[in-house]
């Protein structure tokens, strides 16, 4: 402002030719008396002063100018900083408020999950002994309800709460075969999801699980001798110490899997696909039962009684 006001008075004085101001060439007229005796003299002499040239100007300008320049370097590094600053406040709050969001929303499903379990435990209680679940006939009400509710809930849950599920069924004589009830299974899970099932040490033996998609499940040490798990989707599970005795896989498909110390006794593996299966040995191909339809890894040998 005070730069404005000074370039303003600047050009108003030349064009005025305001010889007060000093931009313009002026005379200042001096007199001097001097007393001698009874005689007054008077002397006049005329002092001419330039017009400010551009090197005066500059000298005159430099200071403010400066002071301007580092006033407006100093204003705008503090408005950045401030802006920067408040940018940085802006993002850790709305950081803070995803976080928030993220855990409340984490626990909401958690409640979720964990209500559609209780009340899936609740539902099939009531069938089981109020409506006589396990002496139904194929294709009855009850059974069909039983089926709906098994599977919609799955499609609900996480891996530990599928597994829990699972063990619900087998404990409760829905997915294994017994004299007690009707063939097949009650529950049918052919393509029911218990993707990331956690079932290590599950005991399973004998379970009809023909169809499931047990993809990436947890099933370390698990029982699983004489299960059936024709057709099954087993990629990417972890098989590490479980009991596949006279397991039934027929076109099972196990890519990725791991079966590190495996039990292979009498396992059906025809038309089983084994490709990248991790950690499988020579030692439980030979101890299986497979064909020409079975797909090994390319390092072992298909069994000459194979074929």
């Amino acid at each position: 402002m005070l730069f404005i006001v000074l370039l303003g008075s600047i050009i108003v004085g030349y064009l005025r030719n305001w010889d007060w101001t000093g931009y313009v060439e002026y005379t200042v007229i001096k007199e001097t008396t001097h007393l001698g005796g009874t005689t007054i003299t008077t002397d006049r002499t005329a002092d001419v002063q330039r017009a400010k040239r551009l090197w005066d100007w500059l000298s005159i300008l430099f200071v403010p100018a400066v002071l301007l320049l580092i006033g407006f370097w100093f204003n705008s590094t503090a408005s950045a900083r401030e802006e920067r600053n408040r940018q940085a406040a802006s993002d850790r709050e709305e950081a803070n408020r995803e976080a928030a969001t993220a855990r409340a929303e984490a626990i909401e499903d958690e409640r979720n999950r964990a209500d559609t379990l209780q009340t899936y435990f609740d539902q099939m209680s009531t069938l089981l002994l109020d409506k006589e679940l396990l002496t139904q006939p194929p294709g009855s009400p009850v059974r069909t309800l039983a089926q709906a509710r098994t599977l919609t809930a799955l499609e609900k849950l996480d891996g530990v709460r599928k597994g829990r599920l699972l063990r619900f069924l087998y404990e409760s004589k829905l997915i294994n075969p017994n004299t007690e009830i009707v063939e097949p299974p009650i529950i049918k899970l052919a393509e029911a999801d218990l993707g990331d099932a956690f079932l290590t040490g599950a005991d399973l033996r004998n379970a009809i699980l023909d169809g499931v998609r047990l993809i990436g499940a947890e099933l370390r040490g698990a029982i699983l001798r004489g299960t059936s798990l024709r057709d099954a989707f087993l990629d990417d599970a972890d098989l590490t110490d479980a009991d596949l005795t006279h397991a039934d896989l027929t076109r099972a498909r196990l890519i990725g899997a791991t079966l590190n110390r495996t039990i292979t006794t009498g396992t059906h593996l025809e038309g089983a696909d084994l490709r990248q299966a991790k950690n499988l040995i020579q030692e439980q191909i030979n101890e299986a039962t497979g064909d020409q339809d079975t797909l090994l890894p390319d390092d072992l040998q298909r069994p000459a009684a194979w074929n």
